[in-house]
């Protein structure tokens, strides 16, 4: 954790650190770019701090959600927008086969976004060039359920085991290592939700990842 903070903090630090001892020499496309990295890790650093504040949250018991009535499907992509740019980049098509029969109901929307993001994000981070990731959601009348699966890299069984305890991660030569609280509070937001997260994977194959919510109507 301490790493993952670390890094942009140095960045930050060498950009400001440029701009103040060299502005008559840089040029104003280079001083752009250094403000925008500025920006951006500084971005990163909040979101990590923010991320271990929910998580000593959660831990403490004072983690509190708040549900409103929200369309999943349009979460759901919404959230797969935002990675879509990555996505292509890598080369990696990302399905949605959402059930359009799902009415709106109760949840914490920027909670399950985050959920959302932390799965799509870990996908990416594990799945290969010309892999696959798919999105789909099922109803059955009481809880809705969302999956989430890829053809990356798979698990051990003890990486499986372990994958949503508090700084455990799973380590790959070719992948960028996190602070490991992602999946923690993943499972922690949908624990609050009263839901369930399941994983299953194999070694090589892929990985999917399932969690339910229940279903509330809010009218």
């Amino acid at each position: 954790m301490i790493h993952e903070l670390r890094s942009p903090i140095a960045s930050i630090k060498a950009a400001a650190n440029l701009i103040l001892t060299q502005d008559q020499q840089l040029t104003k496309e280079k001083k752009a770019e250094l403000l925008k990295v500025i920006n951006s890790q500084s971005i990163k650093m909040l979101d990590q701090i923010s991320l271990l504040l929910d998580t000593a949250k959660i831990q403490s018991g004072m983690f509190l959600i708040q549900k409103t009535t929200n369309d999943i499907e349009q979460i759901i992509n919404e959230r797969v927008d935002l990675y879509m740019p990555l996505a292509i980049e890598k080369n990696i098509p990302i399905e949605v086969h959402n059930n359009h029969s799902i009415p709106s109901f109760l949840f914490d929307k920027q909670y399950i976004g985050q959920v959302l993001s932390n799965l799509l994000s870990n996908s990416l981070k594990f799945t290969p060039p010309n892999g696959k990731i798919t999105i789909t959601t099922d109803f059955d009348g009481k809880e809705v359920t969302i999956a989430v699966a890829d053809t990356g890299s798979g698990l051990t069984k003890e990486e499986e085991e372990n994958l949503f305890h508090k700084f455990d991660q799973v380590h790959r030569s070719d992948t960028m290592s996190g602070s490991g609280l992602g999946l923690y509070f993943t499972k922690g937001i949908v624990a609050a939700h009263k839901g369930r997260i399941t994983v299953h994977s194999v070694l090589h194959e892929g990985t999917t990842i399932s969690f339910t919510l229940p279903f509330l109507s809010g009218t």
